[in-house]
């Protein structure tokens, strides 16, 4: 059984600044904007160990999980994010809505292991 993952996210005022982002930061968040599937764009603020955990999963930035916004639920996936290059820490993200009834692109990055039959064979 697949499990699946559950962010949660608190709505952040409009308009923000780079300085709420910064203070939004200290206090241990990241900022973060959800778009997509015929929806306004949203401010949110996330934990970071809860990105951290699906960006350190097998399928990486390409997993969907659900995303739960005040009392609504909504699948979505990472699209983008900035690491803060000293630290390492992540900066922000976007996400992005999934509407399951529709198709969508997504790169799957491959991995290559061991040695080439050719090469081995010195062919």
């Amino acid at each position: 059984m697949i499990t699946q993952e559950i962010v949660e996210a608190t709505e952040r005022q409009a308009g923000a600044n780079k300085n709420d982002n910064r203070r939004l930061r200290r206090a241990g968040k990241i900022p973060a904007v959800v778009y997509g599937a015929g929806s306004a764009p949203v401010s949110l603020e996330v934990e970071p160990k809860q990105i951290t955990k699906i960006l350190h999963s097998k399928s990486g930035h390409n997993t969907i999980f659900d995303l739960k916004v005040g009392g609504a639920t909504a699948k979505a996936m990472i699209v983008d994010w900035q690491y803060e290059p000293l630290k390492g820490s992540i900066m922000h993200i976007d996400l992005k809505r999934i509407a399951m009834d529709q198709t969508i692109q997504v790169s799957v990055p491959i991995v290559l292991t061991g040695v080439a039959e050719g090469v081995r064979l010195q062919g």
